[in-house]
């Protein structure tokens, strides 16, 4: 394999939180300081209200977007390198939208792809696969019924030559696995209704799941999705239920995040809306005692953790980061970041070390030193907000703003 396909490779930034869903890209080295006019290659303005993470596929940048009353939902298509728009059109239109809470947007799931295909979600709206060069519609699917009730969140994962989602709504709770290829259904299997909960407003959850496979040190390859009230996971070729974990909190929109604990496999779950909390996991199937720790002071609603030798970065929703050991869940310290933060923090590589990338709601973006005790090493402003998570490039990230797509970089 040549060295420039490894690069190219190693550039992708594959669905929310990237490929392997942890928000950590040490190959990447943005500039530590830039603003609205400093170290930006380019600026594309975006009309509509969307809160999609932007995905890196080769020199293209894929999108989710929709009007702000719902009823047209796009695919946009970008330039790595130009900042051109290379595919902006309407995929769905939506006679009566579902109504949401104003904090979301009708296109907030992150498109991911494969070789051939981008595979964009809006939720019980629609799944459509594209064809990565022509931008043909493969295929679509509008018969998954969920009502989101506050709008649709989770994000479709790519595994082998198949694509999983989950629809947690108020009154439908379910998981598929669809034909990358073809969009068919392979296994469809139903959430228990009754999970400490027979609400249900809180039923519903916005989290977008985890692939593990048998190298993540797990012996069967699952499909790990957070749900109201606990965490699920399933094996990928068929669907079964192989384990489950309660929590005690509902509405999870976070990603779950894993790490190697003491030469064992963790997850480290943000489990809802409410008191936040963390819960770390034994995702192996057949142990009895799953839960390792459980951790409930100043954690993240929204933003996911990110796991770091040993270490786990949770942000808060009111802007305070918190370091915990992993093995134990205690609080390492505490740093202050001031705002509010929806967006999930990114890892990235930085001039003494790695730096952690963390975007608050108004469009301050904070360099933070990925130590026991966090430093704030830069404050930058890039202008009219953030909701989605940034994604990295070689040399700089993509921040997805509330009015378009910014590329930083030196």
């Amino acid at each position: 394999m040549s060295v420039l396909l490894l690069a190219v490779m190693a550039a992708d930034w594959n669905g929310f939180r990237g490929g392997a869903g942890d928000g950590v890209a040490l190959w990447s080295r943005p500039p530590v300081g830039f603003s609205e006019t400093r170290n930006i290659r380019w600026r594309v303005s975006l009309d509509g209200k969307s809160w999609s993470s932007p995905v890196v596929a080769g020199d293209r940048v894929w999108m989710t977007n929709a009007t702000e009353d719902g009823r047209e939902l796009s695919a946009v298509c970008i330039d790595l390198n130009s900042g051109e728009t290379l595919f902006d059109e309407v995929v769905f239109e939506v006679k009566e939208p579902q109504e949401i809470h104003a904090f979301n947007s009708h296109a907030s799931p992150t498109p991911t792809f494969d070789a051939e295909r981008v595979y964009l979600s809006w939720g019980a709206y629609g799944l459509a696969a594209l064809d990565r060069e022509t931008f043909a519609r493969v295929w679509q699917r509008r018969d998954l019924p969920c009502n989101h009730w506050r709008g649709p969140g989770s994000s479709p994962v790519v595994h082998k030559d198949g694509v999983l989602l989950n629809y947690d709504g108020y009154d439908f709770q379910y998981v598929v696995c669809f034909d990358a290829a073809t969009g068919r259904t392979r296994w469809r299997t139903d959430r228990p209704h009754h999970f400490g909960s027979d609400d249900g407003d809180r039923l519903k959850a916005y989290a977008t799941g985890l692939v593990l496979t048998p190298g993540d040190g797990v012996d069967v390859s699952q499909f790990v999705v957070p749900a109201s009230f606990g965490v699920f996971s399933y094996d990928v070729e068929t669907g079964e239920e192989l384990w489950r974990a309660g929590t005690s909190r509902f509405s999870p929109a976070s990603r779950p995040v894993l790490g190697r604990v003491d030469g064992r496999p963790q997850l480290f779950v943000a489990s809802g809306f409410g008191k936040g909390e963390v819960v770390a996991i034994d995702p192996r199937p057949g142990v009895e005692d799953r839960v390792f720790w459980t951790q409930q002071k100043t954690m993240p609603n929204k933003p996911s953790p990110v796991f770091f030798e040993g270490r786990l970065y949770c942000v808060s929703d009111k802007g305070v980061l918190v370091t915990l050991d992993a093995a134990t869940g205690e609080v390492l310290a505490q740093t202050r970041l001031k705002g509010n933060y929806t967006a999930s923090p990114l890892l990235v590589g930085g001039p003494d070390g790695p730096l952690l990338v963390v975007a608050d709601e108004s469009g301050r973006v904070l360099m933070v030193t990925a130590t026991d005790d966090p430093e704030v090493v830069m404050e930058n402003a890039v202008g009219d907000g953030m909701l989605a998570s940034p994604a990295p490039v070689e040399d700089g990230l993509l921040l997805r703003t509330k009015g378009g797509l910014i590329r930083i970089g030196s």
